[in-house]
């Protein structure tokens, strides 16, 4: 149990070799397994428990981040639906940022599943920032939609907002009902895998980021016609099916800088991995948590930072051709030369005079200016609710897969049958 406080957790494999050692008998793996879900549930509460102490932590959460938004939706039986979280400083935070999102989802491992949905920002340094986050019963196009109206709340509807996800059909619906000013991208990652997979063709892929980062669409039509050499129907699906300007840069709508990729939500995934097998209270404090931490070690970092811009910047503007300034918002070389011309005793700060604000080392401290209030664990462990305010989802995954055996022993039951009946008509007609 001490490693589970960690967050770590302890494996079947470990129970066993634990029970071996110190009582020299040995435990299958499946009472192994049930043991761990026992200790896990003695520190950390189940399943139902994380449900109904979610009205209660929200208040917590309001009294300790007053201007956080959450949203609790329930069915008409009281059973869980929906469940929004989004912390003031991260709201604070992203009005000082580009104007770019990344949205994805991951399936959670608890008892009764779920899927949480994130919406993840990058800052000039590459680094992950959360946005809002939400937990549902299913991807679905109610479950978007929901996720997306909550979401207006705190980023507006404005012709500057970029939405980067992958080709998700629900995704693109709750876009265009939700979001109608917004540009919606796809990411070119997850879209130059699907390519590759459906028409078993890879040769195309160096050619495909190649033309998917190009600033000018001369430059992309050079790349683009390696495609329709080595792949056309790769090509032609790229034209036709799914457009310019969903995955090129020079052909987007609106200005998704560099962000071509929803990896920056998968790494935010990426990071409670653990986690997701925690009650939703406890998963929605280990991310409160964990960036409360990060928010306070990059608002020292800017703090402390003599330079006018952000040491990433710095190497950009070096690197810029003169193509990026009006996509990057960075001055380009020809730019910083006639800068140094006309103002050789300030051309240092000069340069960053005509950069995008959003690069300067000021600024990036206003995103992380905002203090994340920690919730201790103790404080949420001991939530005491009198009542079921919450009831679990409907849908049990165990259910599920049960049923799923289920039908799949039918079937294989049926065509045992079948092939019996043939063997014997067989036999008989011979």
């Amino acid at each position: 149990m001490g490693k589970f406080e960690e967050g770590t957790g302890i494996t079947p494999k470990q129970i066993q070799k634990e029970v071996s050692e110190r009582f020299g008998c040995e435990i299958s793996y499946w009472k192994a397994y049930q043991a761990g879900i026992i200790a896990k549930e003695f520190v950390r509460g189940s399943a139902d428990d994380g449900y109904s102490k979610l009205i209660p932590y929200s208040w917590i959460v309001h009294r300790t981040n007053p201007e956080s938004k959450t949203d609790l939706n329930l069915d008409e039986e009281g059973r869980f639906l929906y469940y929004f979280l989004a912390f003031e400083a991260w709201i604070r935070g992203f009005k000082h940022m580009r104007k770019v999102i990344a949205v994805d989802g991951t399936h959670l491992k608890r008892k009764y599943g779920g899927v949480l949905l994130t919406v993840v920002a990058q800052d000039v340094e590459n680094h992950v920032f959360p946005v809002a986050c939400c937990v549902v019963d299913y991807k679905c196009d109610a479950s978007w939609n929901y996720f997306f109206q909550q979401l207006l709340d705190i980023v507006p509807n404005s012709l500057d907002f970029c939405i980067i996800s992958d080709r998700h059909l629900s995704i693109k619906k709750a876009i265009r009902d939700v979001y109608t000013n917004a540009h919606h991208g796809v990411c070119t990652r997850h879209l130059c895998e699907r390519m590759s997979g459906r028409f078993h063709n890879g040769s195309f892929e160096k050619f495909f980021y190649r033309a998917a980062k190009a600033y000018t669409s001369e430059v992309f039509y050079d790349h683009f016609s390696e495609i329709q050499r080595v792949a056309t129907n790769v090509a032609d699906c790229l034209r036709d099916e799914v457009g310019f300007d969903k995955w090129s840069r020079a052909f987007f709508r609106g200005n998704r800088f560099e962000v071509l990729t929803s990896n920056i939500a998968e790494s935010f995934n990426s990071m409670f991995l653990v986690e997701r097998e925690f009650p939703i209270t406890d998963l929605f404090n280990a991310i409160n948590t964990r960036f409360a931490t990060k928010f306070n070690e990059r608002r020292t970092f800017a703090k402390n930072l003599l330079k006018c811009a952000m040491p990433r910047s710095e190497t950009r503007i070096k690197e810029n051709g003169s193509e990026v300034i009006d996509v990057e918002k960075l001055p380009c070389p020809h730019a910083i030369a006639a800068l140094s011309k006309r103002y050789p005793d300030t051309f240092g700060d000069s340069v960053y005079n005509h950069s995008s604000a959003y690069y300067s080392a000021d600024t990036y401290y206003k995103v992380y200016e905002g203090d994340i209030v920690q919730i201790p664990h103790d404080t949420v462990k001991c939530i005491f609710v009198v009542g079921l305010l919450v009831y679990c989802p409907f849908v049990v995954y165990g259910c599920r897969d049960c049923i799923s055996i289920a039908l799949l022993f039918l079937y294989g039951y049926s065509v045992f049958i079948i092939v019996i009946g043939l063997f014997i008509t067989v036999v008989g007609l011979w």
